[in-house]
């Protein structure tokens, strides 16, 4: 079942639409207290809730402690998820939809999140194809070690360029998405069984091998209107909080200078977000790791203030 809890029509009209593409009973309501009433015999409902200020969210929260699972609220908003940072403190959160157009809150995009509901509530596969169309082009990159990155990387911008004459930007934060993303997987992702880094501290330039549990699946697909970024790790050990503070912080400019030979380089995750990719991370603990970008086709990255995007998670 989908929910919604909102005043703004398009909002909610656009939670219908989701509800609808990812086969899905709706509901709505403008009190709380229907709204309980409603969940308490579903508490794996999902909730579309538009509450644009702190202190509006915190009363909303509170009483929906006993009534709802963890990571079933999808907040919908016009601000920028770095200006409601309280909304990812939430136990409940489940992800974030912004658009600072109204026209975005269309069919189309609510079709596109949709697939990411459905991976979300599990009711169909993993990977990368289900946020795409059904005849998407999908490729599937191999590495053996981590200095296979650059060079794999680039390989697949040429054959991108090749194939559907990405432009140059595009091609840009594709390359900037597949870098961090593999990035996290080949350094972060490797912990002890007390969650220590096991290579973390390792520098950038010394050769370790991706096979057995430090193996990586790294996929590229598009169709007609996006460009998806995978990369699966196999240990399971991304920590929720850590990576939301990490793409929710608002960085000072002299923090964006990376370097790529020295542990700790995750800031990308925040400058893939900024860059207007969706992303969904699905982490099933001690398990595996999928992290998907998602890049509109023909968007002027960063230029256009008109943007719909999507934050969501899947924590087991």
């Amino acid at each position: 079942m989908l929910v919604t809890v909102s005043d703004d029509p398009k909002k909610r009209k656009f939670a219908q639409m989701v509800a609808a593409e990812a086969g899905q009973e709706y509901a709505s309501f403008r009190s709380l207290e229907r709204l309980i009433s409603a969940i308490q015999d579903d508490p794996s409902a999902m909730l579309f809730v538009d509450a644009p200020e702190e202190e509006a969210f915190a009363e909303f929260e509170a009483p929906l402690v006993s009534a709802i699972n963890s990571e079933r609220l999808i907040y919908l908003g016009a601000k920028r998820i770095g200006d409601q940072s309280y909304i990812v403190r939430s136990p409940f959160f489940g992800g974030h939809v912004t658009s600072d157009d109204v026209k975005l809150w269309n069919s189309s995009n609510a079709a596109v999140f949709a697939r990411a509901v459905r991976v979300a509530l599990g009711t169909t596969g993993k990977g990368i194809a289900s946020f795409l169309e059904p005849d998407a082009r999908i490729i599937e990159i191999s590495l053996s070690s981590t200095l296979d990155k650059n060079e794999t990387i680039k390989t697949v911008c040429e054959t991108l360029a090749r194939e559907r004459h990405f432009s140059e930007r595009l091609l840009a934060n594709v390359c900037l998405a597949s870098d961090e993303l593999l990035m996290n997987a080949m350094y972060d992702a490797p912990v002890d069984e007390l969650g220590n880094p096991l290579v973390g501290t390792v520098a950038r330039h010394t050769a370790h091998s991706l096979v057995g549990k430090n193996r990586i699946q790294f996929l590229i697909g598009y169709d007609s209107r996006h460009c998806a970024i995978q990369v699966v790790d196999y240990h399971g050990s991304m920590d929720k909080q850590r990576l939301l503070s990490r793409i929710v912080k608002v960085y000072a400019p002299d923090e964006y200078q990376i370097d790529q030979r020295t542990p700790g380089a995750g800031l990308g995750l925040a400058r893939i977000y900024r860059s207007e990719a969706s992303l969904f991370f699905s982490c099933r603990s001690k398990v595996s790791t999928e992290a998907t970008a998602l890049l509109l086709l023909n968007s002027d990255f960063g230029r256009s203030r008109n943007r719909f995007q999507f934050l969501a998670t899947r924590f087991e």
